[in-house]
């Protein structure tokens, strides 16, 4: 019997969502993947590939027009360049629970694009390296016309922010914490790609192989979980290249990330947590 199985035994008429609870601090003090046993004490246990999604509920977006203008509570995100050439990036995090002693064998970020720009265009996920704050502000002026430009730090629409108020061009934590780099700070490596054509809309999905290896870094606590950074076209220089996706405060389809993994040579996972995870589903 396992350190999990036994654990969960100590409590066999608990409540699923109880059980469940337990389930959970198994993986937060040594993970579902567990040491490789003898056969006879390795019942429950499996070396098949896990499934995993984690909600993707901080996103914002930032732009080089108005580079102080935050957008975290907009039904909204963006990516591209208007017809004018001014920049939107989106920003977007998901959730990544710990699991060491694993190999990340796929993985998908989706997000719903519900209106472009007049030219088709490519769009890249680059994994974020410093910390930001998604703010509490829903920028009403983003997308279509864009922004209007301002002058104050973490601004909208002329009104003056609370410093924390969110992420902007110049800011990762307006107005207190500069970006390393202006316009965010990210992994030189592009994560995946997806070509979206001309005023088209739809799931765009990314699924490289670099983007599993994104989250199998954050997973094994190799690399911290800041999220990515979506870019429109390489070196962002072409017009009306903008895309509006849905954002996880608006009633849209929310972006997403799923993704497999399997234990690493040596261990097997616990479907004992696995299953404790189930039954309060």
């Amino acid at each position: 019997m396992t350190a999990s199985d036994r654990r969960l035994a100590l409590y066999p008429s608990a409540s699923s969502t109880l059980r469940a609870l337990l389930a959970l601090f198994c993986l937060s003090v040594g993970g579902g993947c567990i040491d490789d046993l003898p056969v006879d004490e390795s019942v429950g246990a499996t070396t098949l590939a896990v499934s995993r999604s984690g909600a993707c509920a901080t996103d914002t977006t930032i732009t080089n027009y108005g580079v102080e203008n935050v957008a975290g509570a907009a039904v909204n995100t963006w990516a591209g360049a208007d017809a004018n050439l001014r920049l939107t990036r989106a920003l977007v995090e998901c959730t990544i629970l710990s699991e060491p002693n694993t190999q990340v064998t796929s993985a998908t970020l989706t997000l719903n694009a519900v209106a472009s720009g007049a030219a088709g265009r490519w769009l890249y996920p680059y994994r974020v390296t410093e910390n930001w704050n998604e703010g509490s502000i829903a920028n009403s002026q983003l997308g279509g016309s864009m922004l209007r430009a301002h002058g104050t730090a973490c601004d909208i629409l002329g009104t003056q922010l609370d410093p924390g108020s969110g992420a902007s061009w110049n800011y990762r934590v307006c107005d207190s914490t500069l970006w390393g780099t202006v316009g965010g700070a990210f992994d030189a490596s592009v994560s995946g790609s997806f070509f979206l054509g001309a005023s088209l809309g739809g799931a765009v999905t990314f699924s490289a192989t670099k983007l599993a290896t994104d989250v199998e870094n954050i997973q094994r606590g190799t690399a911290l979980n800041y999220g990515w950074i979506i870019r429109a076209t390489a070196g962002e220089g072409t017009a009306s290249t903008i895309v509006k996706f849905d954002s996880a405060e608006g009633a849209g389809t929310p972006p997403s990330l799923s993704w497999e993994f399997e234990c690493d040579a040596g261990y097997r996972w616990d479907t004992q947590i696995q299953q404790a995870l189930d039954g309060a589903q």
